[in-house]
């Protein structure tokens, strides 16, 4: 080791500002450890600063538990408007299959521009369940047009035909034949009733639900397995 070197450095550190100040400052620290006054001071300022990241800490607890309060109080008060009753009409040769929907709010608060659009699937080429998915996958709702926008209050009715809320929905595919209206009578999943209702609550959320049963055989509606959601 080169004495010479290490002196010359001492040197250098001695000369550099902020190493004396540094110095200075540690010193000076060292001092004031020993001032009772000084640590119940640092003392206070560490008990402070775990005070204000506490009480923040409780603010953001207590402001997540309003939100949450909040949302679960808009989840019980919002409507639900779900189809109470779907009943398919007699079917007749050479007309459109078609089926009436009476819509309740099962809810506790009105349902606001309540719209639906439904149709009827009837098996041709593509499989029912293959129709209902395309349905619900391709619907756009801001495409949707015609009818009416009405406001369904909460209350279940106790026969479902006095809804204010009612529609009336047709299939495309018309059995032309006396073999194609055998079909659709006498086959499980011959045809589908399917539609979305969309609505809002008084502070404007927007709200859907959709809906599919499926005719049977015994001239019944069943509810399908998949696309029956409220949102």
């Amino acid at each position: 080791m080169d004495p010479t070197g290490t002196e010359e450095q001492e040197t250098e550190r001695k000369k550099n500002p902020f190493f004396n100040w540094l110095v200075e400052f540690l010193y000076k620290f060292w001092k004031k450890l020993h001032d009772p006054r000084f640590v119940i001071e640092v003392l206070a300022l560490i008990g402070l600063v775990f005070y204000v990241c506490e009480t923040k800490r409780t603010n953001n607890l207590t402001q997540q538990a309003l939100t949450n309060a909040r949302k679960n109080f808009a989840k019980d008060q919002r409507p639900y408007v779900w189809p109470a009753r779907i009943e398919a009409a007699p079917l007749k040769l050479k007309e459109k299959v078609s089926a009436n929907i009476y819509f309740i709010n099962y809810g506790k608060t009105p349902a606001i521009k309540e719209h639906s659009t439904g149709k009827i699937l009837v098996f041709y080429n593509k499989t029912i369940v293959e129709q209902i998915d395309n349905f619900f996958e391709t619907f756009d709702e801001t495409k949707v047009a015609g009818g009416s926008e009405i406001i369904v209050p909460p209350g279940i009715p106790t026969d479902p035909k006095q809804s204010q809320s009612f529609a009336t929905t047709y299939s495309d595919v018309i059995p032309t034949t006396q073999a194609a209206m055998d079909l659709v009578t006498k086959t499980d999943g011959s045809f589908a009733v399917v539609g979305v209702v969309t609505y809002f609550d008084s502070d404007g959320t927007h709200y859907r639900s959709d809906y599919c049963m499926m005719h049977l055989a015994n001239g019944l509606l069943a509810w399908c397995e998949k696309h029956n959601a409220i949102r």
